[in-house]
């Protein structure tokens, strides 16, 4: 694509949704591709999901996190009952003004009538510029998000999740993402956090986290921590996880769980051969506290994981640790 795009146009957007159906795979495979490659985050099923998901749970967690939904019209995706939900969902999105709905055309058809006088990129065969003009639309949405002042103080939970992240840059020191392989065809994005214990000892956390969007049941229930907690375990191999909450644990998980703090809830993992201990961590954040509120209980949560990390995790030779210390006095700004 011959325009000059990064990464950081994009860095409000979070992961677009691309919503489409299986015989538009091939071309939504390469649209995703070229999108990936000038640093836009792209949510797609085939990327995510992993076998047991629970799919119409999965991709309307997705649906409902998306600030740009991109929908692709064809022949077939016209006909698809499940194609025709997910374009209802994000037109009330839109109209609510909770995303931006990009329409793109592949075949000779007419747009839905929820998409009755949205611009669309044209992306039929013999066509040209429609992935730009698609990268556009994305790096303006992101601008307009990035003029928001973000607050977990907020009605809109767009604005809260960015100020949720924003929460989550000061009590860790960052964010990161990760992508990882499980077979020939099935790859993982996950989100990271890295935990710092003490001198040379640094941890990948991997992290997840639910908003409250209005239309969910009560609680986060045993089930949906379960399963959360095997994908992190079973499918990426990680031994610590954060999931960050809106909504409150259901009574069935608090029973389960260990609570440590007052909004703060742990499950520990035991050691086995050849394999240190771990824990999976719970944060009840709450709806819309103040920003202040948002990070104390964030830093309760860093602090039990720091905790155990430093517990379970065998610390590195004592030599390397002198030689690591003295670099980060000599190098403040070193990441060791």
């Amino acid at each position: 694509m011959a325009h000059a795009y990064n990464r950081s146009q994009f860095k409000h957007l979070g992961k677009v949704f691309l919503s489409h159906t299986t015989s538009d795979k091939p071309f939504v495979r390469g649209l995703a591709s070229r999108l990936r490659k000038i640093g836009v985050e792209i949510w797609l099923d085939e990327r995510e999901l992993i076998v047991g998901d629970s799919l119409p749970s999965e991709i309307s967690d997705a649906l409902h996190n998306a600030r740009a939904v991109i929908i692709v019209i064809s022949e077939s995706s016209i006909r698809s009952d499940w194609m025709r939900h997910e374009l209802r969902v994000a037109a009330q999105r839109m109209i609510s003004g909770q995303c931006r709905l990009i329409p793109v055309l592949r075949s000779d058809v007419s747009l839905p009538p929820e998409m009755t006088g949205l611009l669309y990129s044209d992306c039929r065969p013999g066509k040209r510029g429609g992935t730009i003009k698609i990268a556009h639309a994305l790096a303006v949405e992101s601008q307009r998000l990035g003029s928001m002042t973000a607050t977990m103080e907020s009605n809109d939970p767009l604005v809260r999740t960015r100020g949720l992240d924003q929460a989550i840059d000061d009590v860790f020191g960052g964010r990161g993402w990760g992508t990882a392989t499980l077979s020939a065809t099935n790859n993982v994005d996950f989100s990271v956090i890295t935990v710092d214990t003490s001198v040379g000892r640094e941890v990948d956390v991997v992290y997840k986290t639910l908003m409250d969007y209005g239309y969910e049941r009560d609680g986060v229930t045993l089930y949906d921590w379960c399963d959360w907690k095997n994908k992190i375990n079973d499918e990426l191999g990680e031994r610590f996880g954060l999931l960050i909450s809106e909504r409150a644990p259901s009574n069935d998980l608090q029973r389960t769980l260990d609570q440590v703090e007052q909004c703060v809830w742990m499950e520990r993992l035991p050691a086995s051969t050849g394999e240190a201990g771990g824990a999976m961590v719970f944060v009840h954040v709450g709806l819309s506290p103040s920003d202040t509120e948002a990070r104390s209980r964030l830093t309760l949560a860093h602090n039990v994981l720091v905790h155990e990390i430093t517990v379970q995790v065998p610390p590195l030779p004592h030599s390397l640790q002198e030689a690591i210390a003295r670099t980060r006095a000599a190098q403040p700004n070193s990441k060791y």
